[in-house]
Formats: C-alpha cells, structure tokens, sequence
C-alpha cells in the first residue's frame, strides 16, 4: 500500500493525508501503471458522491492532472526500493559536506535537543519555497520509522512572538501542539482526539489572538524568573501545561520550551545553507521528509529526535 506524504501545511494538502478516498484513488493509479478515465476512477470509489468536484479539488492542488479525459499522478512515487535506493544517495552526498556545520553544531552550547531545533528551523527557513506538494510513499518498517521524527513545521504569530512547533506525521491528528488545536478549531477534521476533546472543553471557542496576547504576557514573567504559583487557577497557563509548552515543578510553572535565539539561527545558517544550496545543484528536485531524514542522520541527531516526537520554540518578534 501507498499513502500520500506531505510536509505542506495548507489545509487541502494536510488533510488528503487522512482522505481515505484520496488514498484509494493514489493506490489504484499506481497499480495501474498508467493513466486512468473517470469511469474507472468511480468504479474504484463508488461511495463517494460527487466524485466529479472531488477530483477537481485534487486537480487544482497540483496532485492529479487531466487530459483529453485521462488521469495522471503528479509527484514522486516512492516504492520501497526506491526509497532505500534515495536514502543510501543521499546520506552519502551529506557524509561528504557537512563536516562544517558539524562542527558549527558542536561548538554551540546547546543540547543536542536544542541543535535538532535550530537545524530543523534554519532548515525550515531556507528550503519553504522548495518543499514537494507530496509523495506516494510504499508502507514500510524504515518510513514508519521517519514519521515519527519531528519534521512538520508549524507556527502561530502572536503580537510579539512566533510559536515554533515541530510534529510528526503520526500524531498529526492528535492535538499536540497550538497550530495543531487552533487548526482543529478551524477544520473540525479530527475533533475526537482525546486531546482536542480536553482542550476544546477546557478553552472553548477561545480567540486565537486572544489567547497568544495573554501566554505571550505569562510566558515573559516566568522567563524573567517571576514565580507563578500552579495553585492559582488559570485554564490557559494549564492548556500550555497539557500541551508541554509549560512544566509544573514545586507548584509553580516553568517554561518548557526552547527561547529562539537570532544570532544561533545566523551561525547555523552561515554552514547549513551552503549544503543545500549544493543540495539544490545536484538533485535538482524538491525537498521532501526523506532528504530532511537523511541530513539529520548525517548529523547523527535522529536518535535524538527519536525521544522528542514534538518540538517547541518561542521567537521573539
């Protein structure tokens, strides 16, 4: 079986992630070999009601292309042989280049969970407008393995900071992280995640703006050293807690997230974007979750992130 990989955080392409039709539609498509008419596409999904509209949606996301009546797959189609095939040619490209920015990384002083963050971010930052639309990637034990890694970016702009968070594709659809729980309030895609369900009873129909204003305000007090007593009821300071954005040690809240600094970024970048720069030469293709997998492990950080399946930071504005 195949299922579609994005990385893109639109909501058409974060949700065919989860669209069991879109699934259907990719295996069938990959199965055939070649491209498919609409008849065949609605004998493969005769449920579906509407499946004209639904396949326009799929067409204006650049994921399915029409012609003279005929259906074709657009992106790459990852088998698990191909998969191993990329993995192995690119890890050798990275083992050649990034000797620099591992020693850069080692001079920070900086856990390895906090280099992971700033590489990602730095990352983040320089391929955005190169990131696949997606992949259809074979079912197997090694990609499996790369979902649960932290490699989906997500942000809220607040007032005066930018919530940083890093999820995996497993737990996409859990809640984990405020883009997570305000995206969910937004859609509706998974509002029975246990999660959801917590936070959703516990704020309500809470004001994202609202609501960033007033954590914005928490969170620089108790950076400052200001002791916040837990016993003091506060629903937003505690949805931070369920989350992991904030600890309670000794009745009192403390911060348990990374504070992003600028000048850490420039040193990262200062390494980092002269090998994706030559990345982009020599592929000449998008960046998609394997090429971020194979970096990390050049950099000997997966094992790290394998123990942080989300990761937050604050960025002040």
């Amino acid at each position: 079986m195949y299922q579609f990989i994005t990385l893109q955080t639109e909501q058409t392409y974060r949700s065919l992630m989860q669209d069991k039709a879109f699934q259907q539609v990719v295996n069938f498509m990959i199965e055939q070999g070649e491209s498919v008419t609409l008849r065949d596409i609605k004998r493969t999904l005769p449920d579906v009601e509407e499946i004209e509209v639904v396949i326009e949606t799929w067409i204006s996301a650049g994921l399915i292309t029409r012609y003279h009546g005929r259906y074709e797959l657009v992106g790459y189609v990852m088998s698990e042989e191909k998969q191993e095939e990329l993995k192995q040619t690119y890890q050798s490209f990275f083992l050649s280049c990034v000797e620099k920015l591992n020693a850069k990384c080692r001079q920070l002083d900086l856990s390895t969970k906090d280099v992971a963050f700033y590489l990602l971010y730095a990352l983040h930052q320089k391929i955005q407008g190169n990131i696949a639309l997606g992949q259809y990637a074979e079912d197997t034990p090694a990609l499996a393995k790369i979902k649960q890694l932290p490699f989906y970016f997500q942000q809220l702009t607040g007032k005066k900071t930018e919530w940083l968070s890093f999820e995996n594709l497993t737990n996409l659809a859990e809640c984990v992280s405020l883009p997570s729980f305000f995206y969910e309030e937004t859609y509706r895609e998974n509002t029975r995640a246990p999660q959801f369900l917590l936070l959703d009873k516990r704020l309500g129909d809470v004001n994202e703006s609202y609501f960033l204003t007033y954590a914005e305000r928490k969170l620089r007090r108790i950076e400052k050293g200001r002791i916040m007593s837990s016993d003091t009821p506060d629903i937003f300071l505690d949805a931070l807690v369920t989350l992991g954005y904030l600890t309670i040690e000794a009745r009192h809240y403390k911060l348990n997230t990374l504070s992003v600094e600028e000048h850490v970024i420039e040193e990262i970048h200062q390494e980092l974007d002269p090998v994706i720069e030559l990345f982009d030469e020599t592929f000449n293709r998008p960046w998609e979750i394997v090429v971020i997998y194979t970096l990390l492990d050049a950099m000997d950080l997966v094992d790290t992130l394998e123990h942080y399946p989300t990761l937050f930071g604050l960025k002040p504005l």
